[in-house]
């Protein structure tokens, strides 16, 4: 009987580790190549017809560190999902707007961001708060996008 019971404990503790597929399901996204948190544009206005993984996809990754926040926009192609492609944020967003919300004291305040190469880099003083919502908008191929990334200071 106790060999029967060290089996079964055996056999159910180890069928999870033999069960272990590889990362690559369909759908998934590839990693933040910054090491960030990542989220989707989305249309800031309804738009009628249009379906995800239609066409190339606008996201963007925050880095949250030393006092400053970058965010980088990666474009997801549909032709290659399985990286994101880089893209000139100079060149191709329009009207880009960055703030900060803090959800426990229910105010915000806008950023004041500069435009590099592969980014953008704005300076913030979190004031004690260990959470915080940027908010990003900007025109992208004559299309109005918001995002939101919940980040957290360490």
């Amino acid at each position: 009987m106790k060999t029967i019971l060290s089996f079964l404990f055996f056999v159910l503790a180890s069928s999870s580790l033999m069960g272990h597929e590889g990362h690559d399901v369909p759908g998934s996204l590839p990693l933040p190549p910054h090491g960030g948190k990542i989220t989707e544009a989305e249309h800031a206005e309804a738009q009628k017809g249009h379906k995800h993984g239609e066409g190339d996809e606008l996201f963007f990754e925050a880095v949250y560190s030393n006092r400053q926040i970058k965010v980088y926009p990666l474009l997801l192609k549909s032709s290659d999902a399985t990286r994101f492609a880089k893209m000139n944020p100079a060149k191709e967003l329009k009207d880009v707007s960055l703030s900060v919300e803090f959800p426990r004291k229910k105010k915000s305040e806008p950023l004041q961001a500069e435009m590099k190469a592969d980014g953008l880099v704005a300076s913030f003083n979190p004031k004690g708060s260990h959470r915080f919502i940027l908010n990003i908008k900007s025109t992208f191929a004559n299309e109005k996008l918001i995002a939101k990334i919940q980040l957290e200071s360490r």
